[in-house]
């Protein structure tokens, strides 16, 4: 009878259509060599897939072109691999890379998704990557990787790492940094990417909206993985991936550092692209930001790197140009027979270094990590990089809705002690006197009186000259039962209608009628 590992390595053959894909034999693999370059960490590394299905979208439509219902399952799969610290396991014999190309699924009705998507990595990457020979495409997926299949994993938490694959790219491309990372304690998930109803994504924006969802979903499906800390989160990508994890970054405050490898900018009409998506604001990348591309890129890179002025920045350049991008293809290779592209398993390596550094200084507090990346960015590059250049960030504004956030959670004093604060240092206001406004009435609505007379107070100390703001504090001083006050406020409404410019007629009006009305009513 046949192991589960050797059905998993047959199921990848057959798929392949290649039948000698992943040879079941004790000296079946080649391990890329690491002699100056991809070393691993303390901990062993595990692997295993997650099958999930997303049932707030649809992948399949619900009728066929006949009108007919199509059955089976409709809802967007998402094929999730995940590497993670895990236990020693001398026994156990690590993956090839056929068993991450095809990595068989625990939910059978995923192996038709998994088997395009291996299909497609074959045909569209790694046959134009060997220039057609099918010889080196069988040695590639012979070559040994570090990941035990479903090993134990290591007690402990960890950060999470989410990566974004290229466009079209196979979930396993970066499979190298993946176990480099989870060797020294990162749990590193990714999933598959397809388009939004259909097994290829393009250049578009519904495509790369989707694709965001998708990795969203993974970081939502992680918080249930024991070994995740559940506070610290990175995101990284590798070209349209990376503009894929940049807007997630934007639409998610939970994310800590991002590392964006490639042309992630140099693509055709990328930027206005990531313009059209929801959430694409340069102005809230406020973490640390590591973009690593090929000398032929970094200009594109560093540029739009340099509207992210809120993020701490580090634009490396490395020495070549990498063929497939930033991608575990060309180290593989190496093991590869007749292949070997000299100093790339080291150059690879030093590329993930940095990476791993980066998220070590910036996930992990790492005082070695910090102070190797401030090194590189002020003297001479490691091996591998031509130029590391480190952009301070630009300490962003405080936003609308952090500021509003404070009056509800720490109260309204610690609220009204932050904008003064703000006031009186000269910062930008981040509350308008609309919004503040607004806030008052809501706390109003709340029956919390007092907080909102307290918020309207500030409101005429900021903005003395609107008549609004009198009027909204007359009112909830009338509320809370302070009429003294609340005459004196609606007697300086009436004196502020004449010179107020912020008001049209209508609301000019509106205001007399209410201060009017109160002044009788209040006896004033």
């Amino acid at each position: 009878m046949r192991s589960i590992r050797e059905m998993r390595r047959l199921a990848a053959a057959v798929a392949a259509g290649i039948a000698v894909l992943c040879a079941a034999c004790p000296g079946r693999g080649q391990t890329p060599g690491s002699s100056g370059g991809l070393e691993l960490g303390p901990h062993a590394v595990g692997f295993r897939t997650m099958e999930r299905y997303d049932y707030s979208r649809t992948f399949r439509d619900k009728h066929g072109p006949d009108g007919i219902a199509r059955p089976g399952e409709r809802a967007r799969p998402v094929l999730m691999y995940v590497w993670y610290p895990a236990e020693d396991a001398p026994g156990e014999t690590p993956m090839v890379y056929g068993e991450c190309s095809f990595a068989s699924p625990a939910d059978p009705a995923f192996f038709p998704l998994v088997s395009r998507l291996q299909e497609r990595e074959i045909y569209s990457t790694l046959y134009p990557f060997f220039q057609g020979q099918r010889g080196s495409v069988v040695d590639l997926m012979n070559v040994a990787l570090a990941a035990v299949r479903d090993a134990k994993p290591l007690e402990g938490t960890f950060p999470l790492v989410v990566y974004h694959t290229e466009m079209r790219g196979a979930p396993g491309e970066n499979a190298l940094l993946c176990e480099h990372l989870a060797s020294h304690g990162y749990v590193v998930a990714t999933a598959h990417s397809i388009g939004t109803m259909g097994r290829d994504p393009s250049s578009n924006v519904d495509d790369l909206a989707s694709l965001v969802r998708d990795k969203e979903f993974v970081a939502a499906a992680l918080r249930d993985w024991p070994q995740f800390d559940g506070e610290k989160l990175a995101l990284a990508g590798n070209g349209f991936g990376a503009l894929a994890a940049l807007v997630l970054a934007m639409r998610n405050s939970d994310v800590d550092a991002v590392v964006a490898f490639g042309e992630w900018t140099a693509g055709p009409g990328l930027a206005d692209l990531a313009g059209a998506c929801a959430g694409y604001r340069p102005e809230r990348l406020a973490v640390p930001l590591l973009s690593i591309a090929d000398g032929e890129r970094t200009t594109a890179a560093s540029a739009a790197a340099g509207a992210f002025e809120h993020s701490a920045r580090l634009l490396a350049r490395t020495s070549t140009a990498w063929p497939r991008g930033f991608s575990s293809y060309a180290a593989l290779a190496t093991a590869v027979p007749g292949r070997a592209a000299e100093g790339a398993v080291a150059e690879y390596g030093s590329i993930c270094r940095l990476a791993r550094l980066f998220l070590d200084g910036h996930l992990k507090g790492s005082v070695e990590g910090l102070a190797v990346l401030a090194g590189a960015a002020s003297a001479a590059p490691p091996p591998g990089f031509e130029s590391i250049r480190a952009l301070p960030a630009v300490p962003a504004p405080l936003r609308e809705e952090e500021a509003a956030a404070v009056f509800w959670e720490e109260g309204t004093a610690a609220g009204v002690a932050l904008l003064r604060r703000l006031r009186a240092d000269g910062a930008a206001d981040p509350m308008t006197a609309e919004a503040l406004n607004t806030l008052g009435y809501q706390f109003l609505a709340a029956q919390r009186l007092e907080e909102a007379a307290e918020i309207f107070k500030l409101e005429t100390d900021l903005y003395p000259g609107s008549a609004n703001a009198w009027a909204s504090l007359g009112e909830a001083c009338a509320y809370a039962g302070r009429s003294d006050e609340a005459r004196s406020c609606f007697a300086k409404t009436l004196d502020l209608l004449s010179i107020d410019t912020a008001l049209d007629e209508a609301m000019r009006e509106a205001l007399k009628s209410q201060a009017e009305a109160m002044l009788k009513r209040l006896g004033g």
